[in-house]
């Protein structure tokens, strides 16, 4: 392909997405490519990390859903940077690329959509009509997994033939260093002990994620365990006052340490300072967590959800377990505590280089591109 891509999503608040979105751009801009990324809102968190892979982001400035003000900078923007190609992140993205486009009456500019996840654009009347609306003006549709491909078109978005599926690509190697001085440091930070055993989770505190039901079997697994076990969350969210109570209900309050939001260069160390990564998720649109974990080469046990059979293999890779399920979920922890842990580092590796590379990620997505030019033309 040739030409300028432009991306489109709602944030650069580090998250699953956002952080795809910068190893994507990143990839494409050293490949050559005029990349830019526009925001619709919230701070500019990533801004300096895309300015470092000389990636040009604009904020559209969204007040509230439904300000028109976005639509019409983003197709100002469109106009000045004639892209060859945009491709949308996340629903209000598509959604205000749809009406920008409208504004400038413009059918011909090949769109891509990736969608990172089966969330609705909204809870309410119209939300399939306005998913559908969005998604039929795209050339092409990425799904980031099969269970995402599934979802997608168990809702009528887009044809078959118009779909991609794409997961995720990283690169393993920061994930890989190893200081011991610094993981022994960072758990004495977190008032852990050497001979503690750590389980971690990096995660919004939020609903989809489970974390209520990490803090059951944690709570039923340190009663059992011959291990002092300890818990450490990073993340925040709407959740954060509950959990907390919840802790404290189970009288594990004084064995979990709330860490909060972390700058996205400290995951790699914060991975190392776990002795097990747990992702209780819900529903997931991929996991972007869940693969960095797998290269940090660190036991791993998360729900049979979604995507998640796709990246870890049970029992070969990690141990899953099924949703919703705390005492599954404590057995595996004691399991792990007990080092009966799953952990085939090479198997995990390998997978990650076969299939989780920025590498593949960067090829797939041109030839994407490459479709959605031609469905223009």
């Amino acid at each position: 392909m040739e030409g300028a891509v432009l991306h489109v999503i709602t944030s650069i608040k580090a998250g699953g997405a956002e952080n795809h979105l910068l190893a994507l751009a990143g990839s494409q801009a050293r490949a050559g490519t005029a990349v830019a990324v526009a925001y619709l809102k919230d701070g500019a968190e990533l801004a300096t990390e895309f300015a470092a892979r000389g990636i040009e982001t604009a904020c559209l400035g969204l007040k509230h859903y439904g300000d028109p003000i976005p639509a019409m900078r983003l197709a100002r923007l469109i106009s000045r940077r004639a892209p060859a190609v945009i491709h949308a992140h996340m629903p209000p993205a598509e959604l205000y690329v749809r009406a920008a486009l409208l504004m400038r009456l413009d059918s011909r500019t090949p769109l891509v959509i990736s969608r990172h996840n089966t969330e609705r654009f909204f809870d309410g009347p119209m939300e399939l009509s306005i998913a559908r609306f969005v998604a039929r003006r795209a050339n092409r549709v990425i799904a980031i997994s099969r269970a995402v491909e599934g979802d997608t078109l168990a809702r009528g978005l887009v044809a078959p033939s118009c779909i991609d599926v794409i997961p995720y690509g990283i690169d393993p190697a920061p994930f890989r260093i190893r200081n011991p001085q610094y993981r022994a440091g960072l758990r004495s930070r977190w008032g852990f002990t050497p001979d503690d055993f750590v389980v971690g989770a990096i995660a919004r505190l939020a609903p989809q994620k489970g974390l209520d039901v990490l803090l059951e079997a944690f709570a039923s697994a340190a009663s059992r365990s011959e291990r002092h076990l300890r818990l450490a969350v990073v993340g925040e969210g709407p959740l954060g006052p509950a959990l907390s109570a919840q802790a404290r209900a189970l009288g594990r309050d004084g064995s979990v340490v709330w860490l909060g939001r972390q700058p996205p260069a400290d995951v790699p160390s914060i991975l190392a300072a776990f002795d097990l990564f747990a992702l209780p998720s819900r529903y997931e649109g991929l996991g972007l967590v869940l693969l960095e974990a797998l290269a940090a080469g660190i036991p791993i046990v998360a729900s049979r959800v979604g995507p998640i059979p796709e990246i870890i293999r049970d029992g070969t890779t990690g141990m899953l377990v099924p949703p919703d399920d705390p005492e599954a979920l404590a057995q595996a922890i004691v399991a792990a505590a007990a080092g009966r842990a799953v952990q085939d580092a090479d198997a995990a590796r390998l997978d990650l280089e076969a299939r989780f590379s920025i590498e593949a990620m960067h090829s797939a997505t041109l030839r994407c591109y490459d479709a959605a030019t031609a469905a223009r033309t």
